[in-house]
């Protein structure tokens, strides 16, 4: 079964299942921004999510940099659509059934809106 992907910048990046080294930075991360609105995140947050997307897509593409990451053009939007996935992967919350629909706190950890 092949790894999901998350775009960003344009470009789809594969997320395996995170490791303990993305998991100690990313499942914090991660509970800081439970409840995180779009319209009024902080600049602590949005590094928050940039430094989660970076460790996912670092993950399954290990030539990747910070520097060039941070120059990639990657929106909000695309932060925000990459999450889902990346929670998954973090291993430590429920996955998907097989028709689609969450099993438990994935997609609702955190609340953007």
């Amino acid at each position: 079964m092949a790894d999901p992907v998350i775009s960003l910048g344009g470009k789809d990046f594969p997320v395996p299942m995170l490791a303990p080294k993305q998991n100690r930075i990313v499942v914090p991360a991660i509970s800081r921004l439970q409840g995180v609105k779009a319209n009024a995140i902080t600049t602590e947050q949005y590094d928050d999510f940039l430094e989660i997307a970076f460790l996912a897509a670092q993950r399954g593409t290990p030539a990747l940099n910070k520097v060039d990451f941070m120059d990639m053009p990657v929106t909000t939007a695309e932060l925000f659509a990459a999450f889902p996935v990346i929670i998954q992967q973090t291993g430590i919350f429920k996955r998907t059934d097989p028709e689609g629909e969450a099993q438990g706190p994935a997609n609702s950890l955190i609340g953007i809106e």
